[in-house]
């Protein structure tokens, strides 16, 4: 029976069925208890893509003579071993600054989600800076001065995002008061980073594509109409 799956290298939502899924697992004893490693193996179905992606699972066992060795309850811990960590491969016509921040963002959220926060305030700024061209002293004057340009929610949602990613771009005055960002808020960051590049850089794309169609087809439909009229003279 398949599952759903979203391959983090290209994004493609699909279903898995076992022509892409292999799984091994391995026995071994720890503190004299019986566990179990089970390795998931992955292959996308898309053909641009057809990178694997490994998932490693660790359960307790129990041993009887009937039965063998089952599986005591749900997985201890349950972890993505490859790829380490993923984003969203965005095209070039983002600026390429700013897609290496959000890819450095999205690389270092476990290991240092207040890192990670920081770097998505840089790349907020960048994208301000690049989209509408806006450059002031500092973050809290350029996000002030698109107000006009964005929604009241988007609008406290980016001093929001400042304000935390100045936990790690600007040290407290007092060294003894120590703010911590954990890993789920860092990725919250990242996922909101997510939303504004969809929001401003490909939003924008897809409308200039779709006017170029348009335009062109218009253009076409004339000579049509030209190349029918010569015909009849």
């Amino acid at each position: 029976m398949g599952f759903n799956f979203t391959c983090p290298y290209c994004q493609t939502r699909t279903t898995i069925n076992s022509d892409k899924l292999e799984r091994s697992q391995v026995r071994y004893i720890e503190k004299k208890q019986d566990k179990m490693l089970e390795f998931s193996v992955i292959t996308c179905p898309n053909e641009s893509c057809e990178r694997t992606t490994i998932f490693m699972k660790d359960y307790f066992l129990q041993f009887s003579f009937d039965r063998g060795y089952e599986k005591i309850g749900e997985a201890i811990s349950n972890k993505r071993i490859e790829p380490e960590f993923s984003y969203i491969h965005y095209p070039d016509y983002i600026p390429e600054q700013v897609r290496q921040d959000y890819e450095e963002a999205c690389k270092i959220v476990s290991l240092s989600p207040k890192a990670s926060a920081t770097l998505s305030r840089r790349c907020l700024q960048g994208m301000i800076r690049d989209f509408h061209n806006v450059k002031k002293k500092n973050l809290v004057d350029e996000i002030n001065a698109i107000k006009n340009d964005l929604g009241t929610d988007i609008f406290n949602a980016l001093h929001s995002l400042r304000s935390i990613g100045n936990i790690g771009a600007h040290p407290e005055s007092d060294i003894n008061l120590i703010v911590e960002i954990d890993e789920g808020e860092a990725q919250k960051l990242i996922k909101f980073i997510e939303l504004l590049m969809n929001k401003w850089y490909i939003k924008r794309e897809e409308e200039r594509k779709m006017l170029e169609e348009i335009n062109q087809i218009a253009i076409d439909k004339q000579n049509e109409k030209k190349g029918i009229q010569n015909e009849e003279r």
